[in-house]
């Protein structure tokens, strides 16, 4: 069975040997920098606006309102972990989107 794990991005142990904690946290940065970014970005929005942002109802708000383009986003995500990138995805991505915004209206 051939395997389809990479790891083209993620820096080895042989590599990391040897370095500062904080060049490890630099080699780590183009693998995990986005998710590191998003809880930053939670962190801050939630101190900033105690009130309105960690509440419930945003939460609720946020998960209705991107729940297509998340749905659509994993579909775009089986392609590209068969190793095959498919750009008629993001085509499809948006007539759909027009399409239910003119069905809207």
């Amino acid at each position: 069975m051939q395997s389809l794990e990479s790891h083209a991005l993620e820096p080895t142990k042989a590599e990391l040997k040897g370095l500062s904690f904080g060049a490890r946290m630099i080699r780590f940065l183009p693998v995990y920098g986005l998710v590191i970014l998003t809880l930053l970005l939670i962190v801050i929005f939630s101190i900033l606006l105690p009130n309105t942002f960690p509440t419930l109802l945003n939460l609720r708000a946020i998960l209705s309102d991107k729940a297509i383009i998340a749905l659509l986003s994993l579909g775009a995500m089986i392609p590209m972990a068969a190793g095959r990138i498919d750009l008629t995805v993001g085509y499809g991505i948006v007539l759909w989107h027009i399409l239910a915004i003119s069905l809207q209206t």
